[in-house]
């Protein structure tokens, strides 16, 4: 399916995930945003734009509240938006399980575009279930089509692979 028309040459990225699983921090390193040393809840939806050297669109990133509460708000969001990114903290596995109650929910609901599973975090001193949690990961990346791509959105380790994906992922 192509995305873009002549006159159109925009896309809509939607980042979403549990709460603290670094969305925000991820969509700050994508929109090229300082980042922030304090841990900072996004209410509702976030929106930044960067324009890529190297692609022929402008990208709008929408940064989703991970709270349940505000999962109906983003639905139109999903709906209209070319990508999604879901995030998952590599060292929580109920944040990959409640990915997957959320993909569920935004296919019942119309969503039929590309997904890019993103397991975030690797960065984390935190080392117990890393393997068994990132294989996890890449079995749904498997169940659901999608690439999957292992970052630390604190340090940047891995955001070029994923700056690259999406570009790849949009391109018409």
């Amino acid at each position: 399916m192509n995305i873009f028309t002549e006159n159109n040459k925009n896309a809509r990225v939607a980042i979403c995930g549990s709460v603290g699983v670094g969305k925000t921090t991820i969509f700050r390193r994508l929109t090229d945003r300082q980042q922030e040393h304090e841990y900072c809840t996004t209410f509702g939806v976030d929106l930044g734009i960067t324009d890529t050297k190297s692609s022929p669109f402008v990208i709008t990133f929408y940064d989703f509240s991970g709270n349940p509460a505000h999962h109906d708000l983003t639905l139109e969001y999903i709906r209209r938006s070319n990508l999604l990114l879901m995030v998952y903290d590599v060292h929580d596995v109920s944040t990959l399980g409640r990915l997957g109650n959320l993909y569920q929910k935004y296919l019942n609901n119309g969503w039929r575009g590309n997904i890019i599973l993103v397991g975030n975090k690797i960065d984390a001193n935190v080392y117990t279930g890393v393997d068994n949690y990132t294989a996890k990961g890449a079995q749904f990346a498997r169940d659901i089509r999608a690439p999957f791509i292992i970052i630390s959105a604190k340090t940047g380790h891995g955001v070029d692979t994923l700056r690259d994906t999406i570009l790849s992922s949009l391109k018409p």
